[in-house]
């Protein structure tokens, strides 16, 4: 339980800190494809 909590707090910051880059590359992954290969 106390391993399981340990690994829970350390995904949580993991998350945290990585949460704003994957959010900056998930838009500029969602632009670049919207203007490349939007069927509308």
């Amino acid at each position: 339980m106390n391993m399981l909590a340990d690994n829970y707090v350390d995904i949580f910051t993991y998350l945290r800190m990585y949460e704003p880059h994957a959010l900056k590359s998930l838009k500029k992954l969602e632009q670049s494809s919207s203007s490349d290969v939007d069927p509308l």
